[in-house]
């Protein structure tokens, strides 16, 4: 139900007309750069740029803000704000609830608002704490036109002056034409924005917790293979399996805390694709990945044997993510291979890239589910290795890296005998 709207001296409400009349030559190019602006805008700087720009010579405006109405419609938002003047008082972020509030009339009668004198404005209703900023910015005057998406209410946009009398109902007549088009690119900017920092912080979020999990993992496990190895004194069979049990499981924990804290790293940025010349894949990538399968090939009974040149591979890459790679494809062929089973990794130099590919006796893929390998949370449900839990990111990182170094990343399998992923690079050569 709408609220009527107080009658105070120097304020109008003016209807929004349902058609844009025709002016004059040069506002009607400055309404249509609008439309083309904010049309082509991705960001709300990029729209509100266009707003700003364009109404310099259609409005006598000092200053253009705007608000979004957050919250379930509680809290009006200040997200945008620019002026012709250095200092801003009223500020991005500064908000106040709408229930009650003057701008609840304007939403509710959906009419344009105008104060021909703020400081008049001030005196007749003091607790307008946003009056008293604008203000004390020097701002005299205001237009206020509400926003909405059809029927859905969005907010506002404020022109102010620092000048009194500066705004009528002709200044409403020509925002008509573009009301529409600003507030559809402006939802659309922020909720991109809204969206884009809500990942930000998913990301962030997880490689806190990720990086919090890494040492207590690395802790419980120390602590059972101290007890199962009887550095603690006589071993008990039955504690010993336990702790074995521990060690396994903690041990696949341990690998989804390392894939998490690596995709939060690349996606927010803080693991950065760093390229050097002379990488040593053998030496600087091969061998760390496999000393990191280590434990686990020894408690399935298996062992990882590599089959390189005598001379060094060289190749350009960034040393910390192709070990990321490598450990990723090494560590997964020991997982789902079979026990006592000989993961094989080589590497060779064809034709001026690196080929170096992971086999594994094993359960294998499917051609269907080779398709999903690659896609980021993509498990795999196969028959025989339900208890090899994993985080469904690994293959993705590795697909991700490769893509990175300007290679490719591919999978192979004959179901229920053996898989194998072969890694190509370009720009190698023996050393």
């Amino acid at each position: 139900m709408e609220q009527p709207i107080p009658s105070i001296p120097g304020v109008s409400y003016l209807d929004l007309p349902s058609a844009a009349a025709p002016f004059g030559s040069e506002t009607e190019a400055a309404l249509e750069r609008i439309g083309a602006g904010v049309g082509e805008g991705l960001s709300l700087d990029e729209v509100m740029d266009a707003v700003w720009r364009e109404t310099e010579k259609i409005l006598p405006r000092d200053r253009v803000g705007l608000s979004f109405i957050e919250e379930d419609g509680a809290r009006v938002v200040c997200r945008w704000a620019r002026a012709a003047y250095p200092v801003l008082v009223l500020g991005l972020d500064y908000g106040a609830g709408l229930a009650g509030s003057s701008l609840q009339g304007i939403l509710d009668t959906g009419r344009a608002r105008v104060i021909s004198d703020l400081e008049d404005y001030l005196r007749r209703r003091p607790e307008s704490a946003s009056t008293a900023a604008l203000v004390q910015e020097g701002v005299r005057s205001s237009l206020t036109l509400p926003l909405k998406v059809g029927e859905r209410p969005v907010g506002f946009l404020f022109f102010s002056s620092r000048k009194t009398d500066a705004f009528g109902e002709a200044h409403v007549r020509i925002l008509r034409g573009v009301r529409d088009r600003i507030a559809q690119a402006v939802e659309k900017a922020w909720l991109i924005k809204r969206l884009m920092d809500a990942r930000e912080a998913y990301f962030s979020t997880l490689g806190f917790i990720a990086h919090e999990l890494k040492s207590p993992l690395a802790s419980i496990v120390a602590r059972a293979e101290t007890y199962a190895g009887g550095y603690l004194g006589e071993v008990d069979p039955k504690a010993a399996e336990v702790m074995r049990i521990i060690v396994t499981t903690s041990g696949y924990m341990t690998n989804m805390v390392r894939d998490y804290l690596d995709l939060s790293r690349i996606e927010t940025g803080e693991l950065r694709f760093d390229p050097k010349d002379g990488v040593r894949f053998g030496k600087d990538v091969l061998a760390f990945a496999a000393e990191s399968a280590h434990l686990w090939a020894e408690q399935r009974g298996s062992r990882v044997v590599l089959d390189a040149p005598e001379a060094e591979i060289l190749v350009r890459g960034d040393i910390d993510l192709l070990r990321i790679l490598m450990a990723n494809l090494v560590d997964n062929a020991v997982k789902y291979g079979f026990d006592k089973a000989e993961v094989k990794v080589t590497a060779r130099v064809e034709g001026g890239q690196l080929v170096a590919s992971v086999r594994n006796p094993g359960v294998g893929f499917s051609e269907e589910q080779a398709q999903k390998l690659f896609k980021r949370f993509s498990r795999l449900r196969q028959k025989g290795v339900e208890d090899r839990k994993g985080s469904g990111l690994g293959l993705y990182l590795c697909w991700y890296i490769a893509q990175k170094h300007g290679g490719s990343l591919s999978a192979a399998s004959r179901p229920g005998e053996w898989a194998e992923f072969t890694l190509k690079l370009p720009g190698a050569r023996l050393g």
